[in-house]
């Protein structure tokens, strides 16, 4: 009987020690696999629009939902494309890489180029009407590097007040792309300097030496104020030293700054929280990959104590 007692409880904690194998596994991904990859974000909004969009016309196949499509033409483009992501200002923006869906053409050259100011609110649209297209400029494009799958844009130089806000351009009559619905790493970011910086930082107050008053200056002429003091009048007067100088008083409040003028459009401001999803929910895994860690441990000590290891093997006599 005491033997079968036995085999019980290792197979018990044997079982056990299954259980916390697999949480510790279940542990390391919800919290070094989030620390390992990049933050990322996805886009706040996208769409596309053609020369024939709104009419008759169906859109070209190979253009998935809520994907993106770009073509050239003989002389302005025949479809366009945008993107506007919201970056969080404690992030910078890196690279955009939109994946390719079907088959593009053997030469592809497109570009991203920063949309004018204001356009960045946009109606979403699938093959929309040419006429709401939104306006942009290619003056400083950021070209396309294209790996047959994939197309990556640096656009770290066209972020501007915590946005990124391209349209994707063809630059010959030969381009011709469908790319899939942008993911949530579309977008790759890293963090910013950590603010608070010398160059940032407020000016240090005065020194104590600086902020002491300076004395009068001697009146020069004829004093009309009166007979000079006398030596007795003129001993220091301990108690009203002690009393705060004029100088130092409560300065009066700084009148309230000019108003900042409002930006072209704030459309797109209600969606700035959700943009941010994308870079906190790997801060939410990681917390609750560290209360599992620490469960973990709680029950890893319990099993030692009762004389078994993670895996269920007898470490010590009891």
């Amino acid at each position: 009987m005491e033997e079968q007692a036995r085999a019980s409880r290792r197979k018990r904690y044997r079982r056990i020690g299954s259980l916390l194998a697999g949480l510790s596994s279940l542990s390391f991904v919800l919290t070094v696999v989030p620390a390992l990859r990049s933050d990322a974000l996805t886009p706040v909004r996208t769409g596309w629009w053609s020369q024939t969009g709104g009419a008759m016309a169906l859109p070209p196949p190979d253009a998935p939902a809520d994907g993106l499509y770009v073509q050239g033409g003989a002389g302005d483009p025949m479809a366009v494309s945008a993107l506007v992501y919201e970056v969080p200002s404690d992030q910078t923006a890196g690279k955009l890489t939109l994946a390719i869906a079907g088959t593009p053409p053997a030469a592809l050259s497109v570009q991203a180029c920063a949309l004018a100011p204001g356009a960045e609110s946009f109606k979403p649209a699938q093959d929309g009407a040419w006429s709401d297209a939104p306006k942009y400029d290619c003056t400083k494009p950021v070209p396309g590097a294209s790996d047959g799958s994939h197309v990556t844009f640096d656009v770290a130089t066209l972020a501007a007040d915590g946005r990124v806000a391209v349209a994707i351009v063809p630059t010959m009559a030969t381009d011709r792309v469908a790319f899939a619905k942008p993911t949530d790493s579309s977008l790759a970011t890293t963090a910013s300097p950590a603010a608070g910086t010398p160059s940032s930082a407020a000016p240090l107050p005065a020194p104590l030496s600086a902020m002491t008053p300076a004395p009068a200056p001697a009146s020069s002429g004829t004093s009309t104020a009166g007979p000079p003091a006398s030596p007795a009048a003129a001993a220091p007067d301990f108690g009203s030293s002690l009393q705060p100088s004029a100088s130092f008083a409560t300065p009066p409040a700084a009148s309230p700054p000019a108003a900042t003028p409002p930006a072209a459009s704030n459309a797109g401001a209600p969606l700035h929280a959700a943009s941010n999803a994308a870079s906190t929910s790997s801060d939410g895994a990681t917390r609750a990959g560290r209360i599992l860690t620490m469960g973990l441990l709680l029950l890893a000590l319990l099993a030692y104590s009762r004389g078994y290891g993670l895996l269920g093997g007898r470490v010590a006599d009891r």
